[in-house]
């Protein structure tokens, strides 16, 4: 694993595999350069015991917030499924060993590793399964300076999206057969429609839904595997949608057909809560 370049404390990260839950783990920290190799001391691990209840992850950015708890640090609010009321979270993620500077969306694949977009951070931070406290991250994917990551979605097959608000971008990464995060596909570019996207998901056969958070801005469908500055395949917008400013995106819902490749659909606009705009694809 690469530390970078430069005088001083460096900062590095590495993604483990095929641990065992509730299991205490040694490591030691190993560092060469020309000058050298030098042994770190022994240190300690213990990872979280399996749980039995799935948890609803939430972001919360209190600096955006004018209410009792807007003095609160940035963090990941876990709640149990069906969770209702008054209720304390019962998994906090917080603190400066987690690198949260500002995290808007929120994803969990399924190994049960939590994912945030973290927008002034200009990153995405992944936790590992029952992370609480002020735990470190154990994946850092940086994300190309400025770009302000909003929204991220997570495929089946494990690629991850996130939406470069900023500067008009969409991210897909995959990881490579060491573990290890990397920058797949870039969206970008003028025959996209992308301005300012905001949610994003992954819809039939690995499509990426993009919301383009414009004055009467739209919902843009890309081909699986889109990358450059390619036209969408399909574009929701106009009066008759309703659309103002979309910012959240569902992952579509089939009804009818398997939605593989090939398959053709339409998307169709339903209320999906405040402020959010679902699109269920069906077929023709």
């Amino acid at each position: 694993v690469s530390a970078g370049a430069g005088p001083g404390p460096q900062t590095a990260f590495a993604s483990i595999a095929g641990l065992s839950a509730g299991t205490k783990y040694h490591y030691r920290v190993v560092a060469t350069s020309a000058s050298g190799t030098v042994l770190g001391s022994d240190a300690t691990f213990t990872t979280v015991g399996p749980t039995s209840t799935p948890m609803r992850y939430v972001s919360s950015i209190p600096a955006f917030g004018t209410g009792s708890n807007s003095s609160a640090p940035p963090s990941i609010l876990g709640f149990p499924a069906g969770a209702r009321g008054n209720l304390a979270p019962a998994v906090t993620i917080s603190g400066s060993q987690t690198m949260l500077t500002s995290p808007t969306g929120v994803a969990v694949d399924a190994a049960g590793d939590v994912f945030t977009a973290d927008l002034f951070g200009d990153q995405v931070l992944e936790y590992a399964p029952g992370a609480h406290g002020n735990v470190a991250p154990i994946a850092r994917i940086p994300v190309p300076a400025q770009q302000g990551p909003v929204g991220l979605a997570l495929s089946p097959a494990g690629q991850l999206l996130v939406s470069g608000f900023n500067d008009g971008a969409v991210y897909e990464y995959a990881r490579d057969s060491a573990g290890a995060w990397g920058l797949l596909y870039t969206l970008s570019g003028s025959k996209t429609g992308i301005v300012h996207p905001a949610g994003v998901a992954f819809g039939p056969g690995g499509t990426i839904v993009v919301a383009n958070d414009v004055l009467n801005g739209s919902v843009l469908e890309f081909a699986a595997g889109a990358n450059g500055n390619v036209a969408p395949i399909r574009t929701l917008a106009g009066a008759a949608t309703a659309l103002g400013e979309p910012f959240g995106v569902a992952p579509p819902v089939l009804q009818g057909g398997d939605g593989g490749v090939g398959a053709d659909h339409r998307l169709q606009g339903t209320s999906c809560g405040i402020g959010v705009l679902c699109f269920d694809e069906q077929d023709d």
